[in-house]
């Protein structure tokens, strides 16, 4: 079975050592964001920037953070609108 965004995020952020406040620190959030989204009490991150910062931050693969975010937040038939149609959502910040 896949693992969540949450469990995605936990993963990599532990392995690399980072606390919560500091990865909180780094993506401009308190740190109980990043703990409530690890643990799915809290949608994972609708902005495109803010998953960009989170893939860099943890040298994930983008395209998998978007996906599981997706996936997240019930939206996956919004795959189906191709590339650039949904970054150009997903950078409005689709469903804040």
């Amino acid at each position: 079975m896949s693992q969540t965004f949450g469990e995605t995020i936990r993963e990599a952020r532990v392995a690399m050592g980072i606390s919560y406040r500091n990865m909180g620190k780094d993506l401009g959030v308190q740190h109980v964001v990043i703990f409530e989204v690890e643990r799915g009490a809290r949608m994972p991150f609708k902005r495109i920037d803010r998953l960009k910062a989170v893939s860099d931050r943890l040298s994930l693969n983008i395209e998998d953070l978007v996906v599981k975010s997706l996936v997240g937040r019930g939206l996956m038939p919004l795959l189906a609108l191709g590339g650039e149609t949904l970054i150009r959502h997903l950078q409005d910040g689709l469903a804040e």
